[in-house]
């Protein structure tokens, strides 16, 4: 894919009824110079099991919340902690 510097996609169905396998989208961009923006909804306890199955040291990973005011701060550290694990 030349020229592509970043993808933007959802691997959740609270942003889209249609959205990519978390192992495919990991799979195709790891270890690539290509910056993956995922979006994913405000419940957590659906997306966070994704999330898991994407997170990859290797891969450029952007992570987009829904936003929902009331427990922003939470679902950011939530996050936040997964991330730091992962590595």
């Amino acid at each position: 894919m030349k020229n592509i510097y970043m993808i933007d996609c959802t691997v959740s169905y609270q942003c889209d009824p249609n959205p990519c396998m978390p192992e495919q989208v990991r799979d195709a961009f790891k270890g690539t110079d290509i910056i993956v923006q995922v979006r994913i909804g405000p419940d957590l306890d659906i997306d966070i099991p994704l999330l898991e199955r994407l997170i990859s040291p290797d891969l450029r990973l952007i992570i987009s919340i829904a936003y929902e005011q009331n427990g922003m701060q939470e679902r950011y550290d939530r996050i936040t902690g997964l991330l730091a694990d992962s590595l």
